[in-house]
């Protein structure tokens, strides 16, 4: 992996959205872009307001936009992407999207999928890629976008998620009963809790294991009436999402870190960040199979993979693992040189700082 990465001297970068720096991708860019000089300002769209509130605040922006070099769209809105095409033409400024998420993906995942709002997605979806420069994280996304939209698109390229800056690896969890198994997540269809719920009932008379599943969304409440129907006690479900430095006794406690299990096609083209971040930080990994997956690393090498939405499979997973200890050691010596090599933050920041220098270079040669 390689990125022009050099200081910078006064390249200015104007981020607009919703701004959300909890977001890795965001953050660790933001991070990266100072790091190598940049300079970087935020056209803050509100959240959760009426369109009119925040179609106001992009154009009241446009003074920053014309202040940048070039501007770059934060994830997870790709809704108003071709307002953001129109500022960017307006200001003539390079605009580039980060497309980790479609908007027809988005509104599946989330459980808000009609005829209308379909057809109203895809046509954005289309317009993003078409008339934008954009970046999503694996080549295997990129070819589902132009799978699930009939067209090609050349300007969209594949830039990975990174590994979050800051994270460092953690003690061995401890010796003792019970063994921590932990996901962090949101709770929707495409992560499987409820794949994790069964399993933890097929575990059911392992006093020695704990499950701890920490997050929200829309299939939560489904997992807590599944998780009291099956009458578990060993398992404990926490609802919302929390900063890291809250979270690290979850993680020190885990032995295992759990990935996702769904059985959507969604799996086969993204890395997850919550495994992404058990490897860097010393923590075995069990996730279900993926081409996006499985062309980066080796499935027994660095992580453990099961197929998707097989509860059994997980359960067995999970008790081989905790009952070969030297086993976890080499998979978590081998995930976290994996994550410090091929997802290093500064030099994926670096790749992204590079392609928009050159944007700005083409159009103003």
């Amino acid at each position: 992996m390689t990125a022009m990465i050099e200081p910078i001297q006064e390249f200015r970068i104007a981020v607009i959205g919703v701004i959300d720096r909890s977001n890795p991708r965001l953050d660790e860019f933001v991070k990266g872009w100072k790091r190598m000089g940049a300079a970087v300002k935020f056209v803050r769209i509100p959240a959760k307001r009426r369109m009119a509130v925040q179609l106001t605040a992009a154009i009241r922006g446009f003074r920053q936009l014309r202040w940048a070099d070039a501007i770059y769209v934060a994830p997870l809105n790709m809704h108003y992407g071709p307002v953001y095409w129109l500022l960017a033409k307006l200001a003539r400024r390079p605009l580039l999207l980060d497309y980790i998420v479609g908007l027809s993906d988005w509104i599946e995942d989330r459980g808000t999928y009609t005829f209308r709002r379909k057809r109203l997605a895809r046509w954005i979806d289309r317009f993003n890629l078409m008339r934008c420069d954009a970046v999503t994280d694996t080549g295997q996304h990129r070819a589902q976008y132009e799978s699930l939209l009939g067209r090609s698109f050349p300007r969209l390229t594949a830039v990975p998620i990174s590994a979050r800056s800051g994270l460092t690896v953690l003690p061995p969890p401890p010796d003792a009963a019970p063994k921590h198994v932990l996901f962090v997540g949101s709770f929707i269809p495409f992560h499987g809790i409820d794949v994790i719920v069964r399993a933890a009932h097929l575990l059911r008379e392992r006093s020695d294991i704990r499950f701890v599943l920490i997050g929200s969304g829309q299939t939560y409440a489904q997992s807590e009436r599944l998780a009291a129907t099956l009458d578990l006690t060993h398992i404990e479900l926490r609802k919302g999402y929390f900063p890291f430095a809250t979270l690290r006794g979850d993680y020190e406690r885990a032995s295992i870190c759990l990935g996702v299990f769904g059985e959507g096609e969604k799996r086969n083209v993204v890395v997850p960040n919550k495994v992404l971040d058990a490897l860097t930080l010393g923590r075995p990994v069990i996730t279900a199979s993926s081409a996006a997956i499985e062309a980066v690393m080796t499935p027994g090498e660095q992580l453990v993979t099961v197929p998707p939405g097989d509860p059994r499979a997980l359960a067995d997973a999970i008790s081989d693992l905790l009952a070969d200890p030297a086993r976890c050691r080499r998979l978590v010596e081998a995930g976290r040189k994996w994550a410090a090599a091929e997802r290093n933050p500064k030099v994926i920041a670096g790749q992204v700082l590079d392609q928009l220098r050159q944007m700005t270079i083409r159009r103003n040669p």
